[in-house]
Formats: structure tokens, C-alpha cells, sequence
């Protein structure tokens, strides 16, 4: 799980709409532009809202959490992770509709991996998807 939740960190994710921008056709470019975009966008939400409803984490909470010394910020709602991951797969999903039974489960997994290691709870990652979500689609349109 630790592992696999680092392929929401902001590290991976840019990563990606940069590998996405670099290789492929029009339509690949064109989606690494609008999942960064989406990325973007939808990270400087999520620092609003975190700033704003300063809610404590699940292993600030219960004491037994082990959270496998996975790097996180103060606050927890909404997912960063989750934001970010759903940004470049539902942004991916819009584009390359064949793709999205690959990266939409996987998103998926990063999402609950963050509810597994006790740094987020559930209704965080469903924000961070509904946000990217709106995000993705937002700028899939324009």
C-alpha cells in the first residue's frame, strides 16, 4: 500500500502529464495537457479547503494507526492523493475511453490505499474524486 499510494504523490503524478505531453499522438498530448491543467487546478482547491476545515487525520485520531512513515501534510479533507490521481485518470478516461477500465480502478486503489494506511477517511478520497472529477470534465469541455 505504501507503494502504491505514491503514485498519487504530486511527484508521479506530474510525472505523468509529462510523459502523456511527450510521447504519442495529438489526442495523447492533448490529454496530458488538460490532466495537467485539471492537476493543477484542482491542487490549489484542495489547499484552500484543507486550510480551511482543518480535519485531523485518522491516525491523529486512533494511536495504533500505522501509517508506514507515508509522507503527509497537517490536514485531511480533501485526499491530495486522490484529487491528483483521479485528475490524470479521468482525464485520460475522457480521451482514450478504451483506457478507462485500467485507470480509473487503479485510481481507485491509490485512493483507498490512503483510507488503508489511516491518513485519510473515506469521504476524503470520495471529495478528491468528486473534485477531480468536476475538474477533469470542466476543462475536458473548454
Amino acid at each position: 500500500m505504501p507503494v502504491l499510494t505514491y503514485i498519487g504523490s504530486a511527484a508521479a503524478t506530474v510525472s505523468i502529464c509529462f510523459l502523456l505531453i511527450g510521447i504519442g499522438s495529438a489526442k495523447v498530448r492533448n490529454a496530458g495537457i488538460t490532466a495537467l491543467v485539471s492537476l493543477t487546478v484542482s491542487h490549489i482547491i484542495v489547499e484552500i479547503v484543507k486550510r480551511n476545515v482543518c480535519r485531523k487525520r485518522p491516525k491523529d485520531m486512533l494511536e495504533e494507526i500505522n501509517v508506514f512513515n507515508v509522507p503527509i501534510d497537517l490536514y485531511s479533507f480533501p485526499s491530495g492523493h486522490s484529487t491528483a490521481i483521479f485528475s490524470i485518470a479521468v482525464t485520460v478516461s475522457l480521451y482514450m475511453p478504451l483506457l478507462a477500465f485500467l485507470v480509473l480502478p487503479a485510481a481507485l486503489m491509490v485512493g483507498l490505499s490512503r483510507v488503508y494506511l489511516g491518513v485519510h477517511y473515506l469521504s476524503d478520497v470520495i471529495a478528491g474524486m468528486v473534485l477531480a472529477t468536476a475538474t477533469s470534465v470542466l476543462f475536458y469541455c473548454i
